[in-house]
């Protein structure tokens, strides 16, 4: 029986748990921004276990019923995060507390977790052979019963089973003990394992270097995976901001560790990996990034360069390299273990792969609301995949197009593993009945590019071939549904076409618009190949003919592929081939000879088709519905394909006519090339004009000028200036006609400055200055310069002739009878010291502010401490002028002719 004080004592402390949980009342909404499944988990426990132990107060002998009651939760919790010593939660400390109170002569752990029956004390031997010279080091493990422990030293152990182990027993272990401990560990208590090594960050970066050192190290691909699986769950997701960005942090730390003990060569190579895509950051950027400003807004786009990364098929042989660590880093690692500083024992609370029991996981998950697609893949990341469906039942997740097409996405760029991927179908599948339709579900099969699970639901849905194939290829827009595919592939397409006959096969592949093959020809060729080869040559002649909604047929897209469009070239007859040359598609005209420049090889099979030297003039000066002729298209992609064209022509003025021949848009082919800053094909087209002469007649004879279209590339500039006279240039630049509203040097300085500088760095003196001073909207360009791009100002007078500076600096603007520095004073003063900054030295930034009149002074003590700080050689006239200024005011009548002048 309880004693008066011990009832009290025990009465006081449910008191003051049932304070902590009204604190922390259990939330009935979830807040995709602040939820912690963890804690809600405790409190959901916290507030069980205090009624149960307000019921079990009454008795008048509880120590049985409670002893009874602390080994049903032991059950209950086994495996999970709320056991001892793994969760010394505010659940945890209240038995705690009891267990003495009841049990004073005992161990409070034996009475909580009385399946933990010994501890592992380690013994360090050194073990002698039958070889005299020889010996090793080893480890014996010995089983001990458990000591009373105090609550404050539970940090320090973990449990596995019936073992606890003391984490401070190794924290001063050299390299080699700490190899030769974790090898017999793994032997002979291998649960202990997992659980030691994810004891705290320090225990994590452990097992890396000792996998390392094994072989057994993950490949950069596997840890990149699991660094964007981690990133997914930072940010503000699952778990609270505070905690989550914790657990992506640490994770992220120790990827920067993983790095770093990569050989220095492949460690480099992986830096430099970036995905296919324009735009893609490399792994460095990333990485970077994070070093600056780690915070959730990056998390996302850094996860999608990542995962970019990992999709390019041309990083494949760095990413899944074995790893081996050099004898130079091994002595380093050894060297780091022997500077006598312990090693981290105790445990750190980091959010981690989530460990509840099943009982309480459940309650917990009937609280959640999922809304957006972040938070659903962070759940299934996090939870068992035994879990998914109990998870699926319980919370309420609304199921928006959103969620279903990003989980397919999440489903094919593999952030779940194959039992993930595996569960999650099962579980979607298990609770159709909250989608509207199985049409939902098949929907997110396809887009995961997922042929098991669209088999899966094809068999469900019906036994009977012909409407599983209705349901696959007729939806509610008369498309085929196999038009989802994003990244389809040959092993979906083996599936697919093995489960239905070969005579529906065509079936499969038509769409609203055309085929499948019009879809994936231009991102996945091998896909393309694979489909043909399962079809018959006939079918293979209609879908070579078949064509998509611009016109194009599937030859005409597959020329940019030459083993496809030689397979299907093949399939017809010289006479078929005759007219097959002679199409054109609907939507702009053009015929295979105009898309055949992307490819010389293809270029050169192409024109041999043609019967003779006439035919195939005729076809490269046949013009498409733009006006534009192959010389045109070749001029834009490719120079060689460029210059196979003009070898057709064997006399001099018909080459040159061809390519001065505008399209509707009045631009030859010169035009086009200069457009793209293509200087190759610009090179191979001037080479056809006798003399420079003769290249700038033609220039000047176009109604379009070719350098006004080209002013985005520095490099065209160089290659067109020597054909153009400076009062040419001139004309040009002031001229609005080519854009509308505006004066070409006033766009191309604001858009393109590299190209203005380029531009002024060619010209003389003079036409610097008169670039500089065109006037458009009674602005110079200079002036909208300092106005729209100031921080590119320096970089652009540095550029200029002296001669040119110092008439900037003294001559008064066009019809103004200020300088451009003194109407920046006056007009920009905010502007002004950035703008004189700006002079390459200090003379010229003298006599721009000698340009200003002192009423523009005396009226802004912006421009006055500007110009007391930047021109100190000054002194004597500064001083006789600012003495003068302190003591006149703005109001003075004095005429202006009797002021001193700066």
């Amino acid at each position: 029986m309880l004693t008066r004080a011990q009832h009290t004592r025990i009465n006081t402390l449910i008191a003051e748990a049932s304070v902590v949980l009204q604190t922390q009342a259990v939330t009935d909404e979830f807040d995709s921004m602040t939820f912690n499944l963890n804690q809600q988990a405790e409190l959901i426990e916290l507030a069980e276990e205090i009624a149960f132990l307000n019921t079990l107060m009454i008795n008048p002998t509880p120590s049985d019923a409670f002893v009874e009651h602390c080994k049903e939760r032991a059950t209950q919790n086994a495996g999970s995060n709320r056991t001892l010593p793994a969760h010394t939660n505010t659940c945890n400390r209240l038995y705690w507390q009891i267990a003495s109170i009841l049990f004073p002569t005992q161990s409070p752990l034996r009475i909580l977790e009385p399946h933990t029956t010994h501890l592992l004390d380690v013994q360090m031997r050194r073990h002698s052979s039958s070889d005299i010279n020889t010996s090793k080091n080893v480890i014996v493990f010995e089983e001990s019963s458990i000591p009373n422990i105090a609550w404050e030293d539970l940090p320090y152990f973990v449990a596995s089973e019936h073992c606890l182990f003391d984490v401070r027993t190794i924290e001063c272990f050299n390299l080699d003990w700490h190899c030769i401990f974790y090898n017999a560990l793994s032997q002979q208590y291998p649960s202990l394992v997992n659980t030691l090594y994810q004891h705290n960050p320090a225990l994590m970066t452990l097992k890396s270097q000792l996998d390392l050192i094994s072989g057994e190290n993950q490949t950069p691909f596997d840890a990149i995976q699991s660094l964007i699986k981690e990133l997914l769950l930072g940010g503000e997701q699952i778990t609270k901001q505070k905690e989550a960005t914790l657990r992506a942090s640490t994770y992220l730390n120790h990827f920067f560790y993983y790095l770093e003990l990569l050989p220095s060569d492949l460690k480099n190579a992986c830096l430099d990996l970036c995905g296919k895509e324009r735009g893609n950051r490399s792994l460095a950027q990333v990485l970077d990034a994070f070093k600056h400003h780690f915070d959730g807004s990056c998390v996302e786009t850094a996860a999608q360069d990542l995962d970019a990364l990992c999709l390019n098929p041309n990083n494949q042989s760095i990413l899944k390299a074995p790893v081996r660590i050099s004898r130079e880093d091994l002595k380093t690692l050894q060297d780091s273990f022997k500077k006598g500083q312990p090693m981290d024992a105790a445990a750190h609370t980091v959010p981690n792969t989530l460990r509840i029991s099943p009982s309480l996981l459940k309650k917990a998950l009937a609280t959640i609301r999922i809304e957006n697609t972040a938070d659903l893949i962070g759940m299934l990341i996090t939870l068992p995949p035994g879990l998914y469906i109990p998870f699926f039942e319980n919370a309420d997740i609304v199921f928006t197009p959103n969620i279903k097409y990003e989980l397919a996405d999440t489903i094919r760029q593999a952030l779940f593993n194959d039992q993930q991927v595996t569960a999650l179908l099962n579980a979607l599948l298990h609770i159709r009945h909250k989608f509207s339709d199985i049409v939902e579900l098949l929907e997110i099969a396809i887009k995961a590019t997922h042929a098991d699970f669209v088999i899966r639901i094809l068999t469900e849905h019906s036994t009977s071939k012909q409407e599983q194939l209705a349901l696959l290829i007729q939806s509610s827009n008369q498309q085929n549904r196999l038009t989802l595919l994003e990244e389809p592939t040959i092993a979906f397409f083996r599936s697919i076409f093995s489960h239905f006959q070969q005579s529906v096969h065509w079936d499969l592949l038509e769409t609203k618009n055309g085929n499948l093959l019009h879809d994936f020809i231009g991102e996945h060729p091998e896909v393309v190949s694979f489909i043909l080869s399962l079809l018959s040559k006939p079918q293979k002649r209609l879908i070579a003919q078949q064509i998509n909604e611009f016109g194009e047929s599937t030859l005409f897209l597959s020329i940019r592929h030459p083993v496809i469009f030689h397979s299907l070239w093949s399939l017809f007859n010289k006479e078929e081939q005759q007219d097959l040359l002679l199409e054109v598609t609907e939507e702009d005209g053009e015929t295979l000879l105009s898309e055949a420049v992307h490819d010389p090889d293809i270029l050169d099979f192409i024109l041999s088709e043609y019967p003779d030297k006439e035919a195939r003039l005729l076809a490269i000066n046949n013009p498409a519905d733009d006006g534009s002729t192959p010389l045109h298209n070749a001029a834009l992609i490719n120079c060689r394909s460029l210059q196979r064209l003009i070898d057709e022509y064997t006399d001099e003025h018909a080459r040159i006519s061809a390519l001065t021949t505008p399209d509707l848009d009045e631009r030859t082919p010169l035009h086009w090339a200069a457009s793209v800053g293509n200087i190759e094909s610009m090179q191979v087209i001037f080479k056809v004009f006798p003399s420079p002469k003769a290249i700038t007649q033609t220039l000047q004879s176009f109604k379009l000028d070719v350098l006004v279209k080209s002013l985005a590339y520095p490099d065209v500039i160089t290659h067109l200036w020597p054909y153009y006279s400076e009062k040419d240039i001139l004309s040009l630049f002031t001229n609005k006609k080519y854009w509308g509203d505006t004066t070409p040097l006033h766009k191309v300085s604001i858009k393109h400055p590299n190209s203005f500088q380029r531009l002024l760095s060619l010209a003389s003196p003079e036409l610097q200055y008169q670039c500089l001073m065109i006037t458009h909207d009674e602005l110079t360009v200079l002036q909208a310069l300092i106005i729209k791009n100031i921080f590119r100002l320096s970089e652009l007078l540095g550029s200029l002739y002296i001669n040119t500076l110092k008439t900037l600096v003294k001559q008064p603007m066009n019809g103004s009878s200020l300088t451009v520095f003194a109407w920046v004073a006056k007009a920009h003063p905010h502007l002004f010291e950035l703008a004189v900054c700006a002079l390459p030295n200090v003379k010229l930034r003298g006599r721009a502010c000698q340009s200003i009149d002192n009423d523009i002074i005396l009226s802004n003590p912006i421009i006055k401490n500007t110009i007391i700080r930047l021109v100190p050689h000054l002194s004597e006239r500064r001083q006789r002028l600012f003495s003068y200024l302190n003591v006149v005011s703005m109001e003075n009548t004095e005429p202006e002719s009797k002021r001193p002048r700066f």
